[in-house]
């Protein structure tokens, strides 16, 4: 992921479910070289007690509590400050697709280069996640999604990706060359 955000020279970022923070600390170490800043955002459900069918079913966002002390929202706190990242990363607490523009706005100033999305792993929810950050998008940007297993890549989201980025969008890379990665990069590396 450090190598994704070096080798494009990407600038502004916005991570959706950062968990324990190990990949907000791989982007940020990314931006921390081009100079750029990420704002990732989870809404640390794992640890509360709202079972996940409410929550992707029935939860309502107005309801929400917000849960700074997950563990897992520890653990990202104290990685941003032991890898000195407090200026490069930027944690907020929040829910797709209900909180991204607030936290969007809130957090960078220009249009996002670069979206990570590793959320809610069931079709409906990649297309919201997607959904409401492509207001936001650059010109010129890299999505990675995490965790394309085939479930999630159905006839639904593929159309959808279509209809969104373009016909020629692949989205799944399988092992060994990024373990259910998908990504789509519709920027130019720059000439070195």
């Amino acid at each position: 992921m450090k190598n994704l955000i070096v080798d494009y020279d990407l600038k502004n970022g916005y991570e959706c479910a950062t968990a324990f923070g190990v990949s907000a600390i791989a982007l940020g170490c990314g931006f921390r070289l081009t100079g750029g800043h990420l704002v990732t955002m989870d809404a640390y459900i794992e640890e509360s007690n709202v079972p996940l069918e409410d929550y992707t079913q029935r939860y309502r966002y107005e309801t929400a509590k917000i849960h700074t002390d997950a563990m897992g929202y520890k653990s990202a706190k104290f990685l941003v400050e032991y890898f000195r990242l407090k200026d490069v990363v930027n944690i907020e607490v929040g829910y797709s697709p209900h909180d991204v523009g607030d936290v969007i706005s809130r957090n960078i100033g220009e249009k996002l280069d670069f979206v990570f999305i590793d959320a809610g792993h069931f079709p409906e929810q990649l297309i919201k996640d997607l959904q409401a950050v492509i207001p936001f998008l650059a010109d010129q940007y890299v999505i990675a999604l995490h965790d394309c297993y085939p479930n999630l890549i159905t006839p639904e989201v593929e159309q959808f990706l279509k209809d969104s980025f373009g016909k020629n969008v692949d989205v799944v890379i399988s092992w060994p060359h990024g373990y259910n990665m998908g990504v789509i990069i519709n920027k130019q590396k720059p000439m070195v």
